[in-house]
């Protein structure tokens, strides 16, 4: 349709520009008004006097409008508020519900240890042993349920930390304690075990020598977690000829690395080249049947009594040796809820070698590979059997 100049025929007069026009006119300086003072001007509660009827009109109709969608706007935020108090004491309430779950499951684990203890310190026959085992089963089934719920094994877990708590577990400490700051370490510990052929080799060695499954009999028949094999395997590459560096205390041998006097106190014979950086046929250390033997004997005096079933624990006195790590744990409470490894990190950091947290990290994440080579990319045999440590209480889901 044709129009003339800036007017259409057919052009209804906008109020609103007339309202423009009249301010801007009213203004010596020609500049154009702000909205904010037009909105002051015609919609304030002081009206101006050259106020028309169609302008008061649309004010009234305006500031109608102005209620009305205030209203919504207060009903919308009404409804909103209601929705996040609901939402708030839904999620405290789901908040309550996983710190009781994981209260109850902590102590339903720490049961466990208990009795495993137990086990450990009296003279049983079968028949008190049975029952025992029978109670451990017991709540160790209740303990699963609660992880269940809690969905520390479940979907929105990846399977490689599924697995790193498995192992963690294996070695007398509960999943919902594991810090994530640990799991990261793992982790870094499986990339340094991929960078290396050290791990393949030596389980290629346990492979064919069938040091595994035997070692795992060994360590069950002390009602030990079976994963003690890769304390073996940290220490010597699993080689019963292996020869330590000298010391001061004297130079170590064999696959557990045992010093003189600790072979000793544990029923082995020290050879003649006892003081000799060099492998001895006449030193039991060599010997693959009673050096284990002996090894699981002294770890089972350490996981029995001060370390309170922290196979982790445990471990740290292997290396560090066994004085220097009671010294701290025997300054913490006496009882397996307090004496764990992430306690003993968190309370005496600074005083822990960093080549006794190395060793930790590097046999938990030689144990997590062991447990499911491809998924960390490893091609490897399992060294230990299938369910091996089934019989313990370390066991995990």
């Amino acid at each position: 349709m044709a129009t003339h100049g800036r007017h259409s025929l057919f052009r209804v007069p906008d109020p609103a520009h007339h309202l423009y026009r009249s301010m801007t006119a009213d203004r010596p300086d020609g500049r154009d008004p702000s909205e904010s003072q037009i909105v002051h001007r015609y919609l304030g509660d002081q009206a101006p006097d050259d106020m028309s009827r169609r302008t008061a009109m649309i004010r009234g109709a305006l500031r109608r409008e102005q209620k009305r969608r205030f209203g919504r706007y207060q009903k919308a935020l009404l409804v909103l508020a209601v929705v996040a108090v609901a939402v708030s004491g839904y999620a405290y309430l789901q908040h309550r519900r996983v710190e009781r779950a994981k209260g109850v499951a902590q102590d339903l684990f720490y049961a466990m240890k208990a009795l495993e203890l137990e086990v450990g310190r009296l003279q049983l026959t079968a028949d008190e042993r049975a029952s025992y085992r029978a109670r451990q089963a017991d709540l160790a089934r209740q303990y699963h349920g609660y992880l269940e719920d809690l969905g520390v094994y479940g979907r929105g877990t990846p399977k490689e930390i599924q697995v790193i708590y498995r192992v963690v577990h294996r070695f007398g400490e509960s999943e919902i304690n594991v810090p994530e700051e640990f799991v990261q370490e793992v982790r870094r510990f499986i990339r340094r075990w991929r960078d290396s052929g050290r791990l393949t080799t030596s389980l290629a060695r346990a492979t064919e020598h069938a040091y595994g499954p035997r070692i795992a009999e060994i360590m069950l028949a002390n009602d030990l977690p079976p994963e003690f094999f890769y304390v073996a395997l940290q220490e010597s590459d699993l080689k019963t000829e292996a020869v330590g560096r000298p010391t001061r205390f004297g130079i170590a041998k064999g696959m557990w690395q045992f010093m003189p006097e600790t072979g000793r106190a544990y029923g082995l014979r020290i050879g003649p080249l006892v003081g000799q950086p060099r492998a001895d046929p006449a030193d039991d250390r060599h010997d693959f049947e009673k050096s284990t033997a002996a090894a699981a004997r002294y770890l089972k005096d350490i996981y029995s009594t001060d370390a309170q079933a922290s196979g982790l624990l445990v471990i740290a006195s292997y290396n560090w040796g066994q004085s220097n790590v009671l010294r701290l744990i025997r300054a913490m409470p006496e009882n397996p809820r307090e004496r764990n490894f992430w306690r003993l990190l968190s309370t005496y950091r600074d005083r822990i070698p960093r080549e006794t947290y190395n060793y930790v990290l590097a046999i938990v994440s030689a144990a997590v590979i062991a447990e499911q080579p491809d998924l960390f990319g490893f091609a490897v045999t399992p060294p230990l059997p299938a369910g091996g440590a089934a019989s313990s209480v370390a066991d995990g889901p």
